[in-house]
């Protein structure tokens, strides 16, 4: 499976820290933006009134990464999504201020710059310059399908007239016939936290008959953090300001915001099993993986003392390579109790790393 090129940061329980990222690539954007519910039309707002609309954005599927035996797909769950505001040219913003709307299941960070624009600087001093939405756990695959599952992250914005978008020193159309839409671009990246699970990227392509992606060798590079770059010409996400039937010919846009950034080029996926510090872990000292009995019944035990904070939230411990081992979710207390039978602790090794994942973020490591 090939990827996309580096680029960096990663989603750790807590916040966003530095890290080393791989992305994957596609030809066409895999974000949809709905507007008043709708996606793939064009949005009137001089018909509408100009008014204030929630502008949500959809990822299609989780970020692809090596096939191995837990993840016979490659395919891997969305964590983070970080959206860009528009821009022109000349980095003045094309649109009002937004404001970042909060949701069930995640969270928002507003990332902040001096205001570009000289003559509303002094009334409005700082404009949001990206909202990272984050706290989730997107689900890759369901059901043994993928690109199934989406989540609405939101932000409010009142919509430009399309006259006023014409109006722009920046607005740039090249049709014949009189311009009847507006493109308005929204750069975004999306993020999968792929900690503890063995991902990869090797300059070896694989065989053409392989099912399965090849193990990392030593001069391989085991990541932390897979993305989808949506900045890229043919895949950045946009809203098209106009009548709901949008006419791709007469179609202008803001020069600046239609990238012509080329796609980067491709790596390949390999297996790896990477080494966790359990002591950086936020919830270090809080897991414990350990064995109870001797021979024929020997069984593996994992014991989860977290806060009540993280009440309800699914629990899962997998081994160096990303299997899953055990699965649950925490009690009221953030307490979590799992003994596996006999022939599922065989299939263990002594001494080797677990690790344990809430909500999908790898939050403690413990060797059995």
């Amino acid at each position: 499976m090939k990827s996309r090129r580096i680029v960096g940061a990663l989603l750790a329980l807590g916040g966003i820290v530095a890290a080393s990222i791989i992305g994957s690539g596609t030809a066409n954007a895999h974000v949809a933006v709905y507007v008043a519910g709708m996606s793939g039309a064009g949005v009137d707002t001089t018909a509408d009134g100009n008014p204030t609309y929630i502008v949500s954005f959809a990822p299609g599927h989780g970020c692809s990464g090596p096939k191995t035996a837990a993840n016979p797909d490659g395919a891997y769950p969305t964590t983070s999504l970080e959206v860009f505001m528009p821009k022109d040219s000349v980095g003045q913003y094309i649109l009002p201020e937004v404001r970042a709307v909060e949701g069930v299941g995640y969270t928002t960070e507003l990332k902040t710059e001096a205001n570009p624009d000289t003559a509303t600087a002094t009334q409005t001093p700082k404009r949001v310059k990206s909202i990272v939405y984050s706290g989730f756990n997107l689900k890759a695959a369901n059901g043994g399908m993928t690109a199934r599952n989406t989540q609405m992250f939101s932000l409010a914005v009142k919509l430009p007239k399309l006259s006023a978008l014409q109006a722009s020193s920046k607005y740039t159309y090249t049709g014949t016939g009189a311009n009847t839409h507006v493109e308005v671009y929204f750069p975004q990246i999306q993020y999968c936290d792929v900690t503890g699970q063995g991902v990869g990227v090797t300059t070896t392509a694989p065989s053409a008959t392989a099912t399965l992606s090849p193990a990392c060798s030593a001069t391989d590079t085991v990541k932390t953090t897979l993305l989808d770059d949506w900045t890229t010409a043919g895949n950045t996400p946009k809203v098209t300001i106009g009548a709901k039937t949008i006419v791709a010919a007469t179609t202008g846009y803001i020069d600046g915001n239609k990238t012509t950034k080329a796609v980067a080029a491709d790596e390949y996926y390999c297996q790896g099993t990477p080494a966790v510090n359990a002591a950086k872990l936020p919830l270090y000292g809080n897991f414990e993986a350990r064995t109870t009995g001797v021979g024929a019944k020997l069984k593996a035990v994992f014991m989860v003392d977290a806060s009540s904070v993280h009440a309800g939230k699914r629990v899962v411990v997998r081994n160096a390579t990303g299997k899953i081992v055990a699965s649950g979710k925490l009690d009221k207390s953030g307490d979590f109790a799992r003994t596996l039978n006999t022939a599922q602790s065989a299939a263990l090794t002594k001494g080797e790393q677990l690790r344990l994942f809430i909500g999908g973020v790898l939050s403690a490591a413990d060797a059995l």
